[in-house]
């Protein structure tokens, strides 16, 4: 764009010095005004065209906004703030607590019909708080029982306290050796005994006759076998709840090391104060019994009290001994 006003003002310049306007002439007497006023704003022109061309020439010079690089024109993204760690612990899981049944001690007359209804005292404790190392599978809480149906409305191992005493005396003793107790039943509500006798006829040796009651009424027997600290039960002659002339201790067809296995759980079993039941020999008596009265109190009616402490000993595992096979005393 210099070139064209370039152009310009040599025409003006030219024009105003040509010798067109320098021939020699007289001179006048004053110079004409006219001619004086024109050449001004001829020189005026000249200036302001003059201004015009540097002022477009320094705009052209000038980098437009436009073309900024678009990173420029964008402003930068803010980085998303740092997490900072809480200096607060956080919070320890709530653990799972395990309810225990608390019943308290009290005197009651026999819930046997007929019975002398002088009251007597009872306390009934839980098995697996008292004696947490002792295992427990309790038949009747669960179906596949002989009965074939669930006879306990709560999986709850009771005894006398004074019986689990003796109990946990036994359990003692097998421990030295290698072994451990496991329990099938314990306290036995007498509805649940006449319940029984209606489902199965059999001789009263191996089920109690409702007119009498059973020592499971009292809380002061139990049923039972051995086992290793793998869970394995010592060989015996038939599996619990066999209700026929296998389950007696005097089995003719008993192997030797069965009748082996028999009386060393036998002898363990006296020492601590049990009594054996002849027709069964899962079956143990506390030799107390008798002071103890007949109940019919409901397992599903014992309250239950949580507890958040981890046991004091752990069982063997409960294991089927058709699957895990089983142990002879002092096989390696």
């Amino acid at each position: 764009m210099i070139w064209p006003v370039g152009g310009f003002l040599g025409i003006l310049v030219r024009s105003s010095f040509s010798p067109r306007y320098n021939r020699p002439m007289a001179r006048p007497a004053s110079r004409s005004p006219s001619r004086a006023n024109a050449f001004a704003a001829v020189l005026a022109a000249a200036a302001l065209v003059l201004a015009f061309a540097l002022a477009l020439l320094a705009a052209c010079a000038a980098p437009s906004p436009t073309a900024l690089p678009t990173a420029v024109a964008t402003a930068t993204p803010t980085a998303p703030p740092i997490a900072t760690p809480s200096l607060s612990p956080s919070p320890s899981p709530t653990p799972t607590p395990v309810y225990y049944a608390e019943i308290p001690a009290m005197t009651v007359a026999s819930a046997l019909p007929g019975a002398d209804a002088t009251p007597r005292y009872t306390h009934l404790v839980d098995v697996r708080k008292a004696a947490p190392g002792i295992a427990v599978d309790l038949l009747y809480a669960r179906a596949g029982n002989v009965f074939g149906t669930v006879l306990y409305g709560r999986d709850l191992c009771l005894l006398q306290e004074s019986t689990l005493a003796k109990l946990q005396a036994a359990q003692a003793e097998f421990l030295a050796d290698g072994y451990c107790l496991k329990v099938f039943d314990g306290y036995r509500p007498y509805s649940v005994t006449v319940q029984m006798a209606g489902i199965l006829h059999v001789a009263p040796k191996y089920l109690a006759d409702p007119k009498t009651g059973s020592r499971h009424n009292t809380g002061c027997a139990v049923d039972l076998t051995v086992t290793d600290l793998q869970g394995r039960e010592l060989a015996m002659s038939c599996p619990v709840d066999t209700l026929d002339e296998r389950a007696s201790r005097t089995y003719a067809g008993m192997t030797e090391n069965v009748r082996r296995n028999l009386a060393y759980v036998e002898g363990v079993m006296r020492r601590a104060g049990f009594a054996v039941n002849p027709a069964e020999w899962w079956h143990y008596n506390d030799t107390a019994s008798a002071q103890f009265p007949i109940l019919d109190y409901r397992l599903e009616d014992a309250p239950l009290v949580p507890s958040f402490e981890a046991p004091a000993a752990t069982p063997p595992p409960v294991r089927d001994p058709a699957e895990s096979g089983t142990v002879d005393v002092g096989a390696e």
